[in-house]
């Protein structure tokens, strides 16, 4: 079983704008993102949401959706080239 957290990543996260040129943390996102697209898709979601069981179902919803979404609207899911070129279409195909 595949366990992440989201709110470990975010934590670890630099400053919003400097992301792009701090390469530890694009390999840690990258790594946590490439899980979702190695296992299958839906049983990633049913851990996340087992994560955030505390959350209430109608405010997880919105808040993952502002989540998933938020990695579409980027030009690139993933700013490693070597995970952007092994997972980048896969990655957008499973948030579609």
């Amino acid at each position: 079983m595949i366990r992440t957290s989201f709110q470990n990543a975010t934590t670890l996260a630099p400053e919003r704008n400097s992301y792009r040129r701090n390469s530890d943390y694009n390999a840690m996102l990258a790594s946590w993102v490439s899980l979702a697209v190695d296992c299958a898709f839906d049983e990633y979601e049913l851990q996340i949401r087992e994560e955030y069981a505390v959350i209430p179902a109608f405010l997880f919803r919105r808040k993952r959706r502002a989540v998933l979404e938020g990695f579409l609207q980027r030009p690139r899911i993933f700013n490693t080239q070597r995970f952007f070129d092994l997972y980048e279409v896969r990655a957008r195909e499973n948030l579609c």
